[in-house]
């Protein structure tokens, strides 16, 4: 695959990121709001819903609070952890992008990202140039850590919604 293609391919799945991010963003919202809407004086977990308990006994019983305190502190931790790898992303997108529209150069501008690199301490200056195939490898990883974040929110707010009790008495 030539240098350019093959950049470009990895800018455009870079790109992708500001997806996963935006979704990141609004479950990281959600579990603000929940955790922070006791101090409203609107609990969600153990609020009456039509005269039931949103969570509540056997579910969680007297630890609701606790519960929603945990459960909202690791969907806002991954969304955290989601945004430094969003980021990281993001400027990798942006750098490929840039070296794929001037492939016709990119030996020499391979050496002024090393030296830029180097002279804001994001790489040491002893540092072994590597091969854009290593570089394009780093940042797919990049973003496959970044998508593992917002699979892990998706996971535990689909964890708490199917264990909803009302989804226990449904016909």
């Amino acid at each position: 695959m030539p240098a350019n293609a093959a950049l470009e391919l990895c800018a455009a799945l870079l790109r992708r990121g500001r997806m996963i991010d935006h979704g990141s963003s609004a479950l990281t919202l959600l579990a603000v709001l929940v955790g922070l809407s006791p101090l409203f004086g609107a609990p969600l977990f153990g609020a009456p819903l039509f005269g039931a308990p949103l969570f509540g006994a056997p579910l969680f019983g007297a630890t609701a609070s606790i519960t929603q305190a945990l459960v909202c502190a690791l969907v806002i931790a991954l969304g955290l952890a989601e945004k430094v790898w969003a980021a990281r992303v993001a400027v990798d997108a942006e750098l490929f992008t840039w070296m794929s529209e001037h492939a016709d150069r990119l030996a020499e501008h391979t050496v002024e990202l090393d030296e830029a690199l180097a002279s804001l301490g994001l790489t040491s200056p002893e540092a072994s140039p590597r091969p854009w195939s290593q570089r394009r490898r780093g940042a797919l990883a990049l973003l496959r850590r970044q998508l593992l974040c917002m699979a892990g929110q998706c996971l535990v707010v689909m964890a708490v919604i199917l264990g909803l009790p009302w989804l226990a008495t449904a016909p």
